[in-house]
């Protein structure tokens, strides 16, 4: 199974949008959420939007098993930590 940890990356291709994965929110009676920081370019400009996010963690996974989300993993992940 796809571990995901603090510092992991995912790029979603559609919107040009990057995320960094913050810090794991477990909650007990209910599916594990990820704080993220989420950077994404506004259409049609060079700015782009920067805010943080949370979504839970089988979004993250569903979307990088299928494709949809590519998962460049960080310091934690490369290293065991």
């Amino acid at each position: 199974m796809l571990k995901l940890k603090r510092g992991d990356m995912v790029y979603y291709e559609p919107n040009k949008a990057w995320g960094i994965l913050l810090n794991k929110v477990d909650k007990p009676h209910a599916d594990s959420e990820w704080r993220y920081a989420l950077m994404s370019p506004r259409p049609n400009e060079t700015k782009w939007i920067v805010s943080t996010r949370t979504s839970p963690e089988h979004s993250f996974i569903n979307s990088i098993e299928q494709g949809f989300m590519r998962l460049y993993k960080g310091y934690e992940s490369r290293n065991g930590e």
